[in-house]
């Protein structure tokens, strides 16, 4: 059995922790509770202290619901349960429970996650919306509905406090398939907000959907001393030929001092040189005729995932998939050593 006054003493003891500051801002929703206090009927004292204790103590036990989501609808998860969290997470004005549960939900696959935050997106308190605008595109992963989510990030991305602007902007722009004259407007609109991170966002966002009118931007964003993997990728997006010389300057530094952010600027610098889109389209029309010589009657395709940077081989009813320029580089810009080297990992699988 378990030992529930030792579960709720660890609980306030890492809430305690929690409220002091003693806990990792990094790490996944830490909850230091000793392995011994949890077994059957964890769940039940961690959703007692939801219900009835103050909100440090609330934090932690949300983190538990959070980390217990992870392994499924399984072990302490009684009937029911799943709604009382919803119940509780439609009602919290704690920005860290309701960012616990809501992953805890999503985490279940529940459905209820979406109209959860859909409700609270007009909260009065920035943190809350903050906190919608952050968990949205998780959510709406599991809805029905393709338009899940739109509305309420729009209204987000004009919200008042500038971290939910910034945070609504970067779901409706890197994170979102959402397209339309009213996403391309808002994005440009908001390339002219006040706060710099917030236009940041929409450049990228611009230049993700391959609209020419973020080339300015994203062209400034290149002269900066420090370019982020974000602005790379948004430059490969955008794949304009105008910005060859300022990703050549970046990758001379990149040789100099190493950031990191080689894969997002290799890709960057192939989709804007002509050239080497050719010549890459060349390898995969080669690479597929060697396929299908090798392995025929394989359902084998190349194809780029909408707002997505690199071609993609996909293998026959097997879920493999290649990115096509690094299959390239790891058969030396060879097609028939490309396409045995997919043929064998095919092989390897099965």
């Amino acid at each position: 059995m378990i030992d529930e006054d030792g579960l709720r003493r660890a609980i306030i003891r890492t809430a305690l922790d929690y409220r002091d500051g003693d806990h990792d801002e990094d790490a996944e929703w830490l909850v230091p509770v000793a392995a011994e206090f949890i077994g059957p009927g964890s769940h039940e004292v961690a959703l007692d202290v939801l219900r009835t204790r103050a909100d440090p103590e609330r934090v932690v036990a949300a983190g538990l619901f959070q980390r217990w989501s992870l392994q499924g609808p399984s072990g302490g998860w009684r009937p029911g349960m799943i709604d009382d969290l919803a119940r509780i997470s439609a009602g919290t004005d704690q920005m860290d429970v309701l960012t616990a549960l809501v992953r805890a939900l999503v985490a279940l696959g529940d459905d209820r996650a979406f109209p959860v935050l859909a409700s609270r997106v007009s909260d009065p308190d920035p943190d809350i919306r903050w906190v919608c605008a952050l968990e949205l595109p998780g959510a709406v992963d599991w809805t029905a509905d393709p338009l899940a989510g739109r509305a309420e990030l729009v209204d987000l991305a004009r919200d008042p406090d500038e971290h939910v602007r910034e945070w609504a902007l970067f779901a409706i722009g890197s994170q979102s398939p959402f397209d339309g004259s009213d996403i391309r407007e808002l994005l440009v609109e908001s390339t002219l907000d006040p706060v710099e991170a917030v236009r940041h966002e929409a450049l990228r966002g611009l230049a993700r959907r391959r609209d020419r009118r973020a080339t300015p931007g994203i062209t400034y964003l290149l002269e900066q001393n420090e370019v982020s993997s974000q602005t790379l990728f948004a430059a490969a997006m955008l794949g304009d030929p105008s910005l060859m010389p300022l990703l050549r300057t970046v990758e001379e530094r990149e040789d100099s001092e190493p950031t990191g952010e080689i894969d997002e600027l290799r890709l960057a610098l192939l989709t804007c040189d002509p050239r080497r889109r050719e010549q890459l389209a060349t390898f995969g029309q080669d690479l597929l005729e060697e396929l299908h010589r090798l392995h025929p009657g394989g359902a084998w395709s190349l194809h780029c995932e909408k707002f997505e940077g690199d071609v993609v081989l996909s293998g026959p009813g097997s879920g493999w998939t290649w990115a096509l320029d690094p299959l390239r580089r790891r058969a030396g810009d060879n097609a028939a050593r490309a396409a045995r080297l997919a043929v064998q990992d095919l092989a390897q699988e099965s």
